[in-house]
């Protein structure tokens, strides 16, 4: 039987902002993983609710490293990178639950496959804690190549950060894994998911403003698109851009302040350096998309 030292460390990192009860769920999800040898490492992203304090009573062992201010999803969980100790870090939702071995499967597929850089598994969506079951049986599945993943579910080989890239530090929310997706398989590397890596993640209950989250994905596509793509298909997605987004901000209601929003969009696009993928890396990535049907 293998020792604790025959595995190498693995860092299951929590970022929290204002979530403290949800928070001490996913962390009791991830003390209690089946993999040997881990650390949970949670990132408090300024919290004003009490979190900090109500982990650190709960948890008095666990590592957390408390920032100053709410630095977004990416940046917090940047800051918190250095903090890691393991060979492979686990990104954990605070609003989830993983499954007992969630770690472990992740671990297995990664291991075995020198050129998978990034496994990332599946979201099952709960309202009602009861239909939660993190300790049965799963009957292991095939993995497959895909061309992104979920920041909330992921293990990834820590070196990425330091050979590759950080997620991009102002992005805030939304598109920070798409633009990691690219740099790293621009480099030759896998991403692969495994249907055996389970979260569940909780409904959100709170009233959430549709037209600033999709105003601000959509400013962050944009800066994507323009660092990443070749620039033939950076000038096509311009053209979709003018064309079809307005229609469907017209559709639900925001037109207006989408058509405001346009010149800080352009503005913030620009800021950053365009060093884009060959256009082998795009041509794969089209592919896988066009093989899962996305």
């Amino acid at each position: 039987m293998k020792s604790n030292i025959d595995f190498p460390l693995i860092t299951i990192q929590i970022l929290n902002w204002n979530r403290a009860t949800e928070t001490v769920r996913a962390i009791e999800s991830a003390i209690n993983q089946s993999y040997p040898n881990f650390e949970v490492v949670v990132v408090d992203n300024g919290s004003t609710d009490g979190s900090v304090e109500l982990i650190s009573g709960r948890f008095p062992n666990l590592k957390i490293v408390s920032l100053s201010k709410n630095y977004g999803c990416p940046g917090g969980r940047n800051r918190g990178i250095s903090e890691c100790s393991g060979e492979y870090i686990f990104f954990c939702d605070n609003d989830g639950v993983l499954h007992k071995d969630a770690v472990k499967f992740a671990y297995e597929e990664i291991s075995g496959r020198a050129d998978c850089f990034v496994v990332t598994g599946t979201v099952r969506e709960f309202s009602d804690e009861r239909e939660i079951d993190v300790k049965y049986e799963i009957i292991p599945s095939e993995t497959y190549k895909i061309h992104t993943f979920q920041g909330g579910i992921c293990l990834i080989r820590k070196k990425v950060f330091s050979t590759i890239e950080l997620f991009p530090d102002d992005y805030i929310y939304g598109g920070e894994e798409q633009y990691l997706s690219f740099r790293i398989m621009d480099k030759g590397y896998e991403i692969r998911k495994s249907e055996n890596v389970i979260l569940w993640h909780k409904k959100s209950s709170y009233a959430r403003n549709v037209k600033n989250e999709t105003l601000n994905s959509w400013r962050n596509k944009l800066a994507n698109v323009y660092q990443l793509y070749p620039i033939e298909y950076f000038v096509q997605f311009l053209i979709y851009f003018v064309v079809v987004y307005p229609v469907y901000a017209l559709k639900e209601g925001f037109f207006l302040d989408f058509l405001r929003s346009i010149p800080k969009m352009y503005s913030n696009m620009i800021k950053y350096k365009r060093i884009p993928v060959t256009r082998k890396t795009f041509k794969t990535i089209n592919h896988i998309r066009t093989m899962l049907g996305m």
